[in-house]
């Protein structure tokens, strides 16, 4: 895929610059765990890039070490809904082999850990909290140094602290223990300009811990749906399917058994979709390749914080900065390094980018008009209708109202809303993901 669909590594205000970083650091020896669907272990982009893991998804584990899991294998992690193969990608797809997409991290590998189910009725694909805490310690105690969630809260929370959340207690011994932790700040604005307190204000009392990740567009605003975060990452902007303003990354090779997803176009196994789920792997993407060049996750960590550069007066995520590389088009990479126009170099010439420059199969048609705002799983590049209303009438999320009024009006209505959701979140205490 070209430039264009792969704005979110070089070339636009929020891209991350990695290319530029490739020369000093890939992620080599670095195992990223994936807490999300899992992955398809079958795809094409994916060879070699995988570590199969455990899945926590009955919710039955307890948040404390030494758990024991659901099942363990590539059968037990398979993706059988896409949201997880998406993120994978973006971290570890498999770069400068002359097809489909370029990772941040290129030659870190990723420990699969599914924790996102099928529990049926209105509970849809979700994750239980324990569940989701159990994989964050079971994948550091299996070699995880790095740890991606890209999941949010079923309902923003307007308490926080005050449900009995395991996860933050779970991230935090992730991070004491020599992880570095990258969680998606959540989505939740009104595109009024009403932001509702999500998980990004819920998850405050972890930045001294984790990258809390928020979103910003291809042009450098700031996503419409995108919470607070303490970094923020290329996550995308489009409303589905736009290859010039969402994010691209791998998506399964087969129809996956959820019904609110149907397959692949044109054999192209990609998708397009926005969120801040995407915007999180960039970030742990990076991680990876600070922890691979010599540093502790914590230094890592400080080290995304110190050098990343202020765009709309937000702090954007630069690879290249945090690594202090500024390479020559011409010079070599690792053995994932990304692309030029001849294929060899780590970072892009003037006319080529940092993507792998095979073509699509077809073009991405573009997704559901913006005003549909669709939530819950990923779109399928050149299927529109994955997202179809009422495809997935079981993930709950709040969502960026078009035209909403302005005021006291939205404001009391927001307030009541987020006040009833909050209530039923006390209940359900389960996580969805964090794309539109």
């Amino acid at each position: 895929y070209t430039a264009g669909y792969q704005w979110a590594l070089h070339g636009n205000a929020s891209s991350t610059n990695a290319p530029q970083a490739w020369c000093v650091a890939t992620g080599s020896g670095i195992l990223i765990a994936d807490i999300d669907t899992g992955v398809d272990f079958g795809h094409p982009d994916l060879r070699g890039k995988l570590v199969a893991g455990a899945a926590f998804v009955s919710g039955n584990a307890q948040p404390a070490p030494d758990q024991t899991p659901d099942g363990t294998g590539q059968a037990a992690v398979m993706d059988d809904y896409g949201h997880g193969t998406m993120t994978t990608g973006i971290m570890v797809a498999d770069t400068n082999n002359g097809y489909g997409m370029a990772a941040e991290a290129p030659d870190a590998k990723a420990l699969v850990m599914k924790v996102f189910s099928n529990k049926g009725g209105s509970n849809g694909y979700s994750a239980y909290d324990s569940d989701v805490a159990a994989a964050i310690y079971w994948s550091v105690q299996h070699g995880a140094r790095v740890v991606n969630l890209s999941l949010g809260p079923v309902i923003p929370s307007i308490l926080p602290g005050v449900t009995g959340d395991p996860i933050p207690a779970a991230v935090q011994w992730a991070s004491q223990s020599g992880a570095a932790v990258a969680i998606a700040s959540g989505n939740g604005a009104f595109d009024s300009g009403v932001t509702l307190p999500g998980q990004g204000a819920s998850y405050a009392n972890l930045e001294p811990y984790a990258l809390v990740v928020g979103a910003m567009g291809h042009s450098g605003n700031l996503a419409s749906y995108s919470q607070t975060g303490n970094v923020y990452a290329p996550g995308g902007d489009g409303g589905g399917g736009d290859p010039s303003s969402d994010i691209l990354s791998t998506y399964p090779t087969y129809t996956p058994s959820n019904p609110g997803l149907s397959g692949n176009v044109a054999n192209a196994p990609f998708a397009l979709y926005d969120g801040t789920s995407f915007a999180t792997p960039y970030a742990a993407g990076t991680l990876a390749l600070l922890m691979s060049h010599g540093m502790t996750a914590q230094q890592a960590r400080d080290q995304v914080l110190a050098t990343s550069r202020s765009v709309g007066g937000r702090p954007v995520l630069d690879a290249a900065r945090a690594l202090g590389g500024s390479c020559p088009a011409a010079s070599g990479g690792g053995s994932g390094g990304g692309t030029s126009a001849g294929g060899g170099g780590c970072c892009p010439s003037a006319s080529s980018s940092a993507a792998s420059q095979a073509q699509p199969a077809a073009k991405p048609a573009a997704g559901p008009s913006p005003s549909s705002r669709p939530t819950g799983s990923p779109s399928p590049a050149a299927a529109p209708a994955a997202d179809a209303p009422g495809a997935k009438p079981a993930t709950v999320r709040t969502q960026a109202v078009e035209g909403a009024p302005r005021g006291l009006v939205v404001g009391l209505v927001a307030l009541g809303a987020v006040c009833l959701l909050g209530a039923l979140g006390w209940f359900t205490r389960e996580r969805f993901f964090t794309d539109r």
